[in-house]
């Protein structure tokens, strides 16, 4: 079973009205070697950290929205993943098996 995972990055305007400002699709969470990111932006920084907040691996600027990264030098186990775009920071757990 592949299980693609999908979150919204939401603001509130000055009137309270929530507006969608991006989102960012991991798949699949529970991998096994490649993990795709897609973003309705591209330019991303992204950053694996262990479970026990241990940086293991970072990517500047991935040119595009959608995007891989090989993850079979990791363990099994629970990781997460660090988004960054600007002075936004997007963080979301990953399990690897």
């Amino acid at each position: 079973c592949i299980y693609s995972e999908l979150f919204f990055v939401a603001a509130i305007n000055s009137i309270g009205e929530s507006l969608i400002e991006e989102f960012i699709e991991l798949y699949p969470n529970r991998c096994t070697s490649v993990l795709h990111i897609k973003s309705t932006h591209s330019n991303l920084t992204i950053s694996i950290y262990s479970a026990q907040g241990e940086e293991l691996m970072s990517e500047n600027e991935f040119p595009t929205s959608t995007n891989s990264l090989d993850l079979t030098e990791l363990s099994s186990g629970i990781y997460f993943v660090q988004i960054k775009k600007n002075q936004e920071i997007f963080t979301k757990k990953i399990i690897k098996n």
